[in-house]
């Protein structure tokens, strides 16, 4: 190795140091803050969706809505570490760390210039947003390390000839697209830049390019193979896509919001597939969910075009302006945990010297790819919505080029070539003006949102009144923010404080007239008081304000059920249903109703649809409805509600006879559910028919344990007891049945055989 060479690797080896020490000293400070082991929004969702697959839900026969490698890539380190915060994170930094090669090697090879190379990795292993988004459970680095990756292989492959290059940058591209498969628009152009740049026969570029998309298929079609097995429909990564079209084409848009008009945020694709069947009259399958929403979007699009124009022009000043947009908390509240990220090195400083970078660098063979790519990168984010997440693929680009640009303008200056330092000056300039000028007068500073987030954390960890000082400061501040006087609400309800959480959801409602999450809550109350007109009342409002709102149904026809209008609650039911046919919730209280009405084989069809393996509604949907109920520990667990499917389904059929295949279900109850002593009763009875006498006295004296005394309970424990010849034991316990029911001619009849037998 001569000097030059080694000298190099000292200067990568310095900015792999650096990039691995700001990152250790950043993971130090943010293990304290709050979102460090409580995940929220996206974070949960992928972390429920990880844990079910170190679970062992690997699979569920459902095209994947959401692209399916960052839940897996997680799910595989719970699986081997467990769901230690730290591991996920490290592994993340690992990753952020091999990027900081990987752009030092790309300005090296593109350049050819050992100072830019360095400056390139010396900026992006300090760059903070990037450092911030490795540290949190979001996809959004892994991209970043993948698009690098195919880039180099793909300039390698370029430079030295070899197809072994295209095939790996080909993989590498893929794993990209099966992690955000909007960087699949840049494909084409990729090929085409590809084909111009090898020095080849044009048979052997076309052998190449061949070779770089059976990489890309080799890794994608796996993906669309399971989504075709999965619904019978060709889905090529994920369906997201054409609502994610929608949410950034709409007249509510405003560039930035992950917002369904019709639904608001706490959006939900259930209602959204539900929508596009109401609309079109047809039962639809994922893709053609997706299609309908593109054809809103573009319907948009052409309907109003000087609206769209005005949402573009936004669209481009969010993506290079200097400003981080976070949907997923406010991202300067959430650097203000680890002052190591307030750098003062941004977007402000990169954008502009990377723009300039790509014009200097126009001639450039090799940068001329990171130019298409940066292109269409971008133009795959305006199609959407523009955030901080969506844009950092953007960034070790924009590195690149402000690291060229730096050493370009210090060569004008050396070298007196002051036409072009003048001209590239003022390019500069300007750029740094529009990038950094707050057209828009976006503020940094959210207080109210800050304090709402926190209040979200401290309810999923469980301190309610943490919570309410947090989501009370937040109202302080922005009176109309909206769900924090639901979240309070939903609190109160928790504690029994009707009367205090009535006022809360009221308050909720004139903030917010549509909210049907408020309405169905006070439903729920009245409910429990006894107030069945305002029940009915508050239930018939949460439909009308959100007509595809399956709690709301859920809630009515509990209130109906309640009236004797069993019926009439039963077709309610049947109406959510069809919105979110897996919805466990749902079953059960249909099989429930079901039951009441004497349809015994259609409670078991309800049970049974319930229990279904693959009756995974919650990643399938991608229910933020659910994400949310998670958040604050309100929902009822999978493991709960399958122990009633179970319990009311073994009960149907021990009263048919079915006495093993009911046994079988009712212990799984049991071992679902300890605490529900209704199984353990009717667990007893089962043993008892069987024969099994000691096992049912078991069951009922468990129940008797934990505090429970009724007249049947002592009467079952005296039968079986009986039956074991323990008559002295089975008189003590008919004596109790008839303290309790003293004119019960039963028990006396059971007494006095048991007193002739002594």
């Amino acid at each position: 190795m001569n000097n030059s060479s080694g000298r190099q690797h000292t200067w990568l080896v310095i900015c792999l140091l650096i990039g691995i020490a700001f990152r250790v000293v950043h993971l130090i400070l943010f293990k304290n803050s709050p979102f460090f082991r409580t995940p929220i929004v996206d974070e949960l969702y992928h972390h429920l969706w990880a844990q079910m697959i170190a679970n062992g839900q690997m699979i569920t026969k459902a095209v994947f809505f959401r692209a399916p490698l960052y839940p897996y890539f997680l799910g595989l380190i719970y699986a081997i570490f467990g769901e230690n915060p730290f591991i996920p994170r490290i592994v993340q930094h690992i990753f952020g760390v091999l990027s900081i090669f990987l752009t030092w090697k790309i300005a090296l090879e593109i350049f050819n210039n050992k100072k830019i190379a360095f400056t390139a990795g010396l900026l992006f292993a300090i760059y903070p947003i990037t450092i911030l988004f490795e540290s949190r459970l979001l996809l959004d680095s892994l991209p970043v390390f993948l698009n690098l990756l195919f880039i180099l292989l793909l300039i390698l492959g370029v430079k030295r000839d070899k197809f072994i290059f295209f095939i790996l940058s080909g993989a590498a591209l893929g794993f990209s697209a099966i992690t955000r498969p909007n960087v699949l628009i840049t494909i084409p152009f990729i090929c085409l830049w590809a084909y111009f740049a090898l020095n080849s026969s044009p048979f052997s570029r076309i052998k190449k390019l061949a070779v770089f998309l059976w990489g890309i298929g080799l890794i994608v079609l796996p993906i669309t193979i399971f989504n075709f097995w999965a619904e019978n429909d060709f889905v090529l990564v994920s369906s997201q896509g054409g609502i994610n079209f929608y949410i950034g084409n709409n007249e509510r848009a405003d560039g930035t919001s992950a917002i369904v008009p019709e639904f608001g945020h706490r959006w939900e694709y259930k209602e959204c597939k539900y929508l596009a069947e109401q609309e079109t009259g047809n039962e639809l399958k994922p893709s053609q969910v997706s299609k309908f929403f593109f054809r809103k979007g573009i319907s948009f699009l052409k309907s109003k075009p000087s609206e769209a124009l005005s949402l573009y022009l936004r669209k481009i000043y969010f993506l290079f302006n200097h400003y981080e947009i976070g949907n997923n908390g406010n991202l300067y509240f959430i650097k203000s945990y680890s002052p190591i990220l307030n750098i003062p090195i941004g977007f402000w400083l990169i954008c502009p010297l990377g723009l300039l970078g790509m014009i200097l660098s126009i001639r450039r063979k090799h940068s001329l790819l990171l130019t298409i790519f940066f292109t269409l990168y971008s133009i795959s984010v305006l199609l959407f919505f523009v955030i901080a997440r969506l844009r950092l693929p953007l960034v070790p680009i924009l590195v690149i080029f402000s690291s060229f640009s730096i050493f370009e303008i210090y060569a004008f200056i050396s070298q007196k070539r002051w036409g072009k330092l003048v001209l590239s000056s003022t390019i500069l300039a300007v750029l740094f003006v529009l990038i950094n000028l707050n057209f828009l007068n976006i503020s940094t500073s959210d207080p109210a949102y800050s304090h709402f987030q926190l209040g979200n954390v401290s309810l999923r960890q469980g301190y309610y009144e943490r919570a309410m000082d947090e989501y009370s400061e937040a109202l302080k501040l922005y009176p109309g923010i909206p769900d924090a006087h639901l979240n309070m609400g939903s609190i109160l309800f928790e504690q029994k404080k009707y009367e205090s959480a009535i006022k809360e959801f009221n308050s909720e409602i004139e903030v917010n007239p549509t909210n049907a999450e408020a309405y169905a809550n006070l439903g729920v109350i009245y409910r429990i008081l006894s107030d069945t007109i305002h029940a009915l009342e508050f239930g018939e409002k949460a439909i009308e304000a959100r007509p595809s709102f399956v709690e709301g149904y859920l809630n009515y026809a509990l209130t109906l059920s309640r009236i004797g209008k069993v019926d009439r609650g039963l077709t309610l039911i049947e109406k959510a249903l069809k919105i979110s046919p897996n919805d466990k919730r749902l079953l059960l209280t249909a099989g429930a109703l079901a039951e009441k009405t004497g349809n015994s084989t259609g409670a078991v069809g309800y049970y049974e649809r319930g229990l279904r393996k693959d009756n995974i509604s919650f990643v399938r949907n991608y229910d933020m409805g659910n994400i949310y109920e998670e958040q604050g520990k309100l929902a009822a667990p999978d493991s709960i509600i399958d122990s009633y499917l179970y319990y009311n389904l073994g009960s149907i059929l021990g009263k048919k006879g079915d006495l093993y295949i009911a046994q079988k279900y009712i212990l799984r109850a049991v071992e679902l559910n300890p605490n529900l002593i209704d199984a353990h009763l009717q667990l007893g009875t089962v043993l008892d028919r069987l024969g099994e006498y000691q096992a049912a006295y078991e069951e009922f004296k468990y129940v008797y344990d934990q505090g429970f005394s009724t007249a049947e309970l002592h009467f079952n424990m005296g039968l079986a007891l009986a039956k074991m010849g323990r008559l002295e034991e089975a008189e003590l316990e008919f004596e109790k049945a008839l303290d309790l029911s003293s004119e019960n001619e039963t028990i006396k009849k059971q007494l006095e055989i048991i007193k002739k037998l002594e």
